[in-house]
């Protein structure tokens, strides 16, 4: 009998945002890892095995965990579930299993995680060819050989190693298919009005814009000399089609997540993709993050006229130094100009499409005099669903300091991206002004948006604007008062459910 190699995604709480029926998104990162080993080395089995896609709880998870008896553990959550990955990885311990963690999480905290001895290995960057290198490795039993594997840490005789670097992935067509039919891909969506039978695929890797707050192209940039650079590398389109073929022909899969930092960094490839799919008369709803500076290209182009076609009706627009007075780089007027024709040409070409808009704010200098403005940016905007983000210390950016480091994991409950400061004062003005501003400031432009919102003519659009009209209300009344009666108590905003500890 072969051993096997087991992804686990724990159960995990919840955030006031999400949507009941999609927890959580299909894991890709599990599919392209699990498709390397099952392509690279047949000798062992391969599975994924998603908890709260599940609604598996602790109970069974273990009983699970014990009648299957893997031999190793990948795990590579968010900061916010760092918890139950610690609480995975003891029962893992209790079960014989090796542990590796990789992500940005762990990657950027590998010293940290290993000293807690509950992670053998810690997988950095890109994971597909050196999990492969490294399972390898591990099946020769040989610890010196963990040594010439490069990308990863580990630590023997107390000392924390970590070897070379290793090089991204030169060319993402080479990879092995993700292996969507090893995640339960009919539990994705299944009850959702807005995402029903949910995918999620990628067409590139990397980010081109260089935001000092967030660490996500840092996982995947360039590397000379140790300072990275944002980079992209992009899928053909033939191998894009082909996964897009296996989720929507063979899987049913009949909404498809982009997970792209930046969707349409590469000026060619979206719109040849949607082309495609149109000259197959295939049309499938989808979601993707775009950068507001390219719209105006790829609108002339035809490109985002195609990717509508095809069934694009939902946008993450990123507008991270849109306000007028920020001292940053770029300059905040041509982003804020930037912004204005993204939506301008959204609005005015593409009405049917949803718009998600995100706003940084807790840089330095901002007050509740730039959360106001920036409140009101947003307004003019229009955008449908506005995302006021806090700047969060990642592990990997510059806001992470050492001491941020808790061998609980419980402090990084708060690394979620909401507003949920109580202890930091000055942050909680910020967000007492936000509060207030989304409960109580209803000016004649926010009032006519959402008479513009309510009155649209997709069906899809008008449901996403009700259904975040009611989440987002809940969530600042709640906030508001919470804090008000906490004081300077500190309070999780994640919420269990029922089933998480069954």
């Amino acid at each position: 009998m072969r051993e096997l190699f087991l992804f686990v995604r724990p159960p995990r709480p919840v955030l006031p945002f999400d949507e009941p029926s999609v927890p959580l998104w299909p894991p890709l990162a599990y599919a392209c890892l699990a498709a390397a080993l099952r392509h690279r080395v047949p000798e062992i089995a391969v599975d994924i095995l998603d908890a709260p896609a599940l609604r598996m709880g602790w109970a069974s998870l273990e009983a699970e965990l014990r009648r299957r008896r893997p031999r190793w553990m990948g795990v590579g959550e968010e900061a916010i579930a760092c918890v139950e990955v610690f609480r995975l990885a003891r029962l893992a311990k209790e079960l014989n299993v090796s542990v590796i963690g990789g992500g940005a999480f762990f990657g950027n905290l590998a010293p940290q995680t290993l000293a807690t001895g509950l992670i053998d290995v810690v997988v950095h960057d890109e994971g597909e060819e050196t999990l492969v290198d490294l399972v390898r490795a591990l099946l020769n039993q040989t610890p010196d050989t963990l040594l010439d594997v490069a990308g990863i840490s580990f630590r023997q005789n107390q000392e924390v190693h970590t070897t070379r670097q290793r090089p991204l992935v030169a060319s993402l067509d080479d990879l092995p298919l993700p292996a969507f039919d090893l995640q339960p891909l009919q539990t994705y969506g299944a009850a959702s009005r807005n995402y029903p039978h949910l995918g999620s695929l990628e067409l590139s890797r990397g980010c081109l814009r260089n935001c000092s707050y967030c660490a996500s192209w840092r996982q995947l940039g360039k590397r000379v000399n140790d300072p990275t650079s944002p980079t992209i590398r992009v899928k053909s389109v033939e191998r894009v089609f082909e996964e897009i073929q296996l989720l929507v022909q063979r899987h049913d899969r009949r909404y498809l997540g982009w997970v792209d930092p930046c969707f349409n960094a590469d000026p060619n490839i979206p719109g040849q993709v949607a082309e495609r799919l149109l000259s197959q008369q295939v049309r499938v709803g989808q979601s993707a993050s775009l950068n507001p500076h390219c719209i105006p290209r790829d609108a002339a182009s035809g490109a985002l006229k195609a990717c509508v076609e095809a069934g694009l009706n939902e946008v993450h627009l990123h507008f991270g130094y849109s306000l007028p007075g920020r001292p940053s780089e770029p300059d905040p007027a041509a982003e804020m100009d930037a912004a204005r024709k993204a939506m301008d040409i959204l609005r005015r070409e593409h009405p049917e499409v949803f718009v998600f808009g995100s706003f940084p704010y807790g840089l330095p200098g901002d007050t509740p005099a730039t959360m106001r403005t920036l409140h009101d940016s947003a307004v003019r905007l229009g955008v449908d669903a506005a995302l006021f983000v806090p700047i969060t210390p990642f592990p990997g950016t510059p806001a992470w300091k050492p001491e941020c480091w808790d061998v609980t994991g419980e402090t990084f409950r708060h690394l979620h991206l909401l507003p949920d400061s109580v202890v930091n004062l000055h942050q909680r003005e910020l967000e007492d002004t936000l509060d207030r501003l989304s409960l109580f400031s209803w000016s004649e432009d926010r009032l006519r948006n959402y008479w513009n919102h309510f009155t649209a003519r997709d069906s899809r659009r008008r449901s996403q604007r009700w259904s975040w009209l009611g989440r987002s209300a809940r969530f600042h009344i709640r906030n508001f008062f919470r804090k008000a009666a906490l004081g300077p108590e500190e309070s999780s905003l994640l919420r269990f459910p029922s089933w998480y500890e069954s």
